[in-house]
């Protein structure tokens, strides 16, 4: 299976880049901001960049998680292990970047239930295509499932929007997500409060067994080996569309 600098069929170009902001996740996560005029252009959900840090050659391929046209940014989610990388920045750092590697993430029919599932860490991506999908389909149905470990990024809210088929007690969401209006779940082994307890598959299961028609639904899986293994075998049971993006990376 081919890594993701290697699947790209895309025009690779360097690029010099600036730090605008690093910003504070709980659990030592952090989202790294950057200035670069030309980086809007090149940036689409499913896209990666390789990130160094010109003074201490530093390198990290991170997938692009949102990005500003007016304000000429973009946005990269740094877990906790790489903390190393975070500590080498400040607002005098210089970066180089390359990229996009990997390939772009889009909507087989401009009908479907999109159904949005990542780790704990390999949320980018889609975060990027849930952002996109808003912006150019304002009222497609979109719902997005996570699993939570003890290292996890975000502050968790009780969700507003009440979701068919879901087990009772699992209501626990995403503010970014529940802003824009699409509902979220997350599923965990360690039994938090608000999230299902078990494997994401089982918590997507639950989703999806009441709906009828299932060849609208479009799933995305974005994760390590297994996650995107187990979704995949769920996508053959109920011939169901899917993408997917192995992370190795993040």
């Amino acid at each position: 299976m081919k890594t993701i600098d290697q699947q790209s069929n895309n025009k690779i170009k360097t690029l010099s880049a600036s730090v605008k902001k690093v910003t504070s996740l709980p659990n030592s996560n952090h989202v790294l901001r950057i200035f670069c005029p030309e980086i809007f252009e090149l940036c689409h959900p499913g896209l990666y960049f390789k990130i160094m840090d010109q003074t201490n050659k530093k390198e990290l391929l991170l997938p692009v998680m949102r990005a500003s046209n007016n304000e000429n940014w973009a946005e990269f989610f740094l877990a906790f292990k790489n903390i190393n990388f975070v500590k080498l920045l400040n607002k005098k750092t210089q970066l180089r970047i390359k990229g996009p590697y990997g390939r772009k993430l889009n909507l087989r029919s401009s009908n479907s239930k999109v159904v949005l599932i990542s780790s704990d860490s390999s949320f980018p991506p889609l975060f990027f295509f849930a952002e996109y999908l808003k912006i150019i389909k304002s009222k497609i149905s979109m719902i997005f499932f996570q699993e939570r470990n003890s290292r996890y990024p975000f502050v968790l809210k009780p969700s507003k929007i009440c979701v068919p088929g879901i087990p009772d007690g699992t209501i626990a969401c995403i503010p970014f997500l529940e802003d824009m209006g699409y509902p979220s779940r997350i599923s965990s082994i360690n039994d938090f409060p608000g999230c299902f307890s078990g494997a994401i598959s089982e918590l997507v299961e639950h989703y999806i067994n009441p709906i009828e028609e299932k060849n609208n639904i479009e799933i995305i899986s974005c994760g390590d080996k297994i996650l995107v293994e187990n979704i995949a075998k769920l996508c053959e049971r109920h011939t169901i569309k899917h993408q997917f993006i192995i992370q190795k990376f993040v």
